[in-house]
């Protein structure tokens, strides 16, 4: 009997800490939302700025940082500040942070969004920027900007007398379909990376019915991009509504078998 009694004991320690280390009481989710100058209500997969838990976001890869009303998302090794959130269509507007202070003075290279994550909607397309080129005379090539040469679709093939008499090129998405590439001004080109352009962001199917029926979704794996559904009333426990803690010690005290002697 004492051997039954301290095995039960130690049985129920053991759940009581592994309860008490897991549990999140996640129907705080659902009150809290980011919010930071225009972007308001922003919820699932994005946390952040102390106002919403990691635990409600979807990971390290969603995490938006507020600064003087201006969000911005750490994507790979490059900030980009965000326009727009629309929770609905699951889609965001970006604007590289390093390019919209200076587009002469980029820091980084191409632009690159994991494709895991992000996808571009059809009217998004590069912008190609050429730096540190020898003097071109060639009227095909305006001056698009003090510093260099702004062009699109990098595929034609008048583009490489420029990859020749130029030392770096940049790529940089845009959706504004009426950039003015001429010039010899920087206003036309800032301002439509200035506008940035739109991604649309991955959810899972299953988050998608999960969030679609008052449930919470959660990011399991940063790695493996998986999601956690949370469909109890409580909110407490994760992939499914298990039994109360109450439930659970009680039928382990008074069970058949912790009764034997």
């Amino acid at each position: 009997m004492l051997r039954t009694v301290v095995l039960t004991v130690s049985w129920l320690l053991l759940i009581t800490l592994l309860y008490c280390e897991a549990a999140y009481n996640y129907s705080e989710c659902k009150e809290q939302t980011y919010k930071c100058g225009s972007l308001i209500n922003i919820s699932y997969p994005f946390w952040g700025h102390d106002q919403r838990d990691s635990e409600c976001g979807g990971g390290d890869l969603f995490e938006l940082k507020c600064y003087d009303d201006d969000t911005t998302l750490l994507i790979g090794s490059q900030n980009y500040t965000v326009k727009e959130i629309n929770i609905a269509t699951y889609t965001m507007r970006l604007v590289r942070t390093d390019l919209a202070r200076d587009v002469c003075s980029p820091q980084f290279g191409d632009t690159y969004l994991n494709p895991t994550l992000f996808s571009y909607p059809p009217e998004v397309h590069n912008v190609t920027i050429f730096y540190d080129c020898t003097p071109i005379t060639n009227p095909q090539f305006p001056n698009s900007i003090t510093c260099g040469y702004a062009v699109p679709n990098i595929g034609e093939g008048f583009q490489y007398s420029l990859i020749e008499q130029c030392k770096r090129r940049l790529h940089v998405p845009t959706d504004d379909p009426e950039v003015d590439y001429g010039g010899g001004k920087n206003s036309a080109v800032e301002k439509a990376l200035d506008k940035g352009f739109e991604v649309k962001y991955t959810v899972s199917q299953d988050c998608t019915t999960c969030l679609g029926s008052e449930g919470n979704c959660s990011r399991h794996d940063a790695h493996f991009y998986q999601n956690l559904c949370h469909y109890c009333p409580d909110g407490s426990h994760a992939l499914h509504c298990s039994k109360s803690m109450s439930s659970i010690l009680s039928s382990l005290l008074f069970s058949p078998t912790n009764l034997l002697l």
